[in-house]
């Protein structure tokens, strides 16, 4: 997997299928890249753009660390997560938080070092 991430980072504007299964140190299948993409996708190392044939894969810009969000606005200085982003970069910041937070889920909580109790409390308050 490695390989493959170090492969996604020397294109600066995304990767292909076509183009990462034309590089010589990838002699699986097409089938095997997209269910290894698929995993670095699933463990947020990478994110899909587009759709169908158009798909690009590019490395995320930073892996999301929970310990390093902060528990509240107040913690922050009085500014919003999404205030604290560049400008350029808000829209897709709210997109990929909008994403996870729909995404959550009982059997996916410890990626984000949840407990069941937290999970559930959070819930309440989201629904």
């Amino acid at each position: 997997m490695d390989a493959l991430l170090h492969a996604i980072s020397r294109f600066p504007n995304g990767a292909s299928i076509e183009e990462l299964l034309s590089l010589p140190q990838f002699a699986f299948s097409r089938r095997t890249l997209q269910r290894r993409l698929r995993q670095l996708v699933q463990q947020h190392l990478v994110v899909a753009d587009g759709r169908a044939r158009a798909i690009r894969y590019r490395q995320a810009d930073t892996p999301f660390q929970p310990s390093q969000a902060p528990a509240t606005d107040t913690d922050m200085g009085g500014e919003s997560a999404l205030r604290s982003v560049p400008e350029p970069d808000r829209l897709r910041f709210a997109e990929v938080v909008h994403r996870e937070l729909h995404s959550l889920h009982a059997g996916n909580i410890a990626r984000y070092r949840l407990r069941p109790s937290e999970y559930e409390a959070w819930r309440e308050v989201w629904e």
